[in-house]
């Protein structure tokens, strides 16, 4: 069934046909050759009635004769002016009609063009998807890149393919003989490091993350010398997470984290992030953590986490108070440039319980000085 066919009976407009020439000749002839029969008869009769001058008669006649020609020719001027209005809207309503036929062509086309996309890439979901769980490395890997080019090609299942990302770095990590395998390490490694890419705020040409919006579920998920630096994430689960090595958040923008009994093995550096909503509810640090020249917008939550390192906070902000809640430290903590209010309730440094009060006063703020726990 054609186009016109489902979208009703196709409108045929034909233009009026133009008059041919020897129908205008002879038109033309007769109407000469009448007008001069009757010129000459009323010309005629009045000189034989009146008896005047042959001039006088002559313009009597002209007159006459004047009079409905003139009317005729002003009929002439109508008709013509009514013939040019009915093709001027016969040619507008064929611009209409062609423009009607062109849209639904165009849209016709963009429909099977968006559905044959659709289906490939559908297509290759399924076969990066297939790739990622042979047991192959070197397919595998294939597979993961495969998964990232698609969530940079394919917007409206982005989130599905990032899901798949972050799903092979929970599963737990492969073994032979008993060891680590280092071919899946290789694979692990390479899935950071196409999140990094995919969710850091700008490249080298100043462009918006490739992945924006995009929520990252990597809670459980072991993580070796996890480098997210300059990211944006609107929402990050990295709960009961381990992280091992050198892990880097600087520069960050994380809008809605939480890293709920996670496990920082190595050195961790959070400065210059900028968090609305975090919280390290029961989290562990063995080594320092940094958060120098970070900026906090929203709630801040350290309650029961452990410090076995540094915990570095010169320069910090925040809108909102700090809360260290049965916080167990190591060493003690330095607050310098203070440009926040924290609450030190029910913590220990070393094992020994410390008194419970306010460190960054509204003071401390203004004049920038540094303060440490008791």
């Amino acid at each position: 069934m054609t186009s016109a066919q489902e979208n009703g009976p196709a409108l045929v407009r034909t233009d009026p046909a133009p008059p041919r020439l020897w129908m205008l000749v002879v038109g033309s002839l007769c109407t000469i050759l009448g007008a001069a029969f009757v010129a000459y008869y009323v010309y005629t009769w009045v000189l034989e009635t009146y008896e005047v001058e042959p001039f006088e008669a002559a313009r009597t006649a002209v007159t006459m004769i004047g009079v409905p020609t003139a009317a005729g020719a002003v009929f002439v001027a109508l008709r013509t002016l009514r013939l040019k209005e009915r093709q001027e809207h016969t040619d507008r309503q064929r611009l209409v009609d062609a423009q009607r036929v062109y849209d639904l062509s165009y849209n016709t086309e963009h429909t099977r063009r968006a559905n044959e996309r659709e289906v490939q890439l559908r297509s290759r979901y399924v076969s990066a998807a297939e790739q990622i769980g042979n047991t192959s490395a070197a397919v595998r890997l294939a597979g993961i890149n495969a998964m990232a080019q698609l969530a940079d090609d394919w917007e409206g299942q982005r989130q599905a393919c990032v899901d798949v990302l972050c799903a092979y770095l929970r599963l737990p990590q492969l073994r032979v003989n008993g060891e680590l395998d280092e071919a899946d390490g290789v694979v692990r490694a390479t899935v950071q490091q196409l999140l990094a890419i995919g969710l850091r705020a700008s490249n080298r040409q100043g462009e918006d993350a490739v992945w924006s919006n995009v929520r990252l579920d990597l809670r459980g998920a072991v993580l070796k010398d996890f480098d997210l630096k300059g990211a944006s994430v609107p929402v990050a689960r990295f709960a009961d997470a381990v992280f091992e090595g050198a892990t880097s958040f600087v520069g960050a923008y994380l809008a809605d984290a939480s890293f709920r009994n996670a496990e920082f093995r190595g050195l961790v550096s959070f400065s210059g992030c900028r968090f609305e909503r975090i919280s390290f509810h029961e989290s562990t640090f063995l080594s320092t953590v940094k958060f120098r020249g970070a900026i906090f917008e929203g709630m801040v939550n350290f309650a029961d986490a452990v410090f076995d390192g540094d915990l570095l906070l010169d320069n910090v902000r925040s809108k909102r108070r700090f809360n260290f809640l049965r916080t167990r430290f190591d060493r003690e903590p330095v607050f310098s440039g203070v440009h926040f209010d924290s609450r030190v309730s029910s913590c220990t440094v070393r094992g020994t319980s410390i008194p419970n009060r306010n460190v960054g006063s509204k003071k401390r703020m203004e004049e920038g000085a540094e303060a440490t726990l008791p």
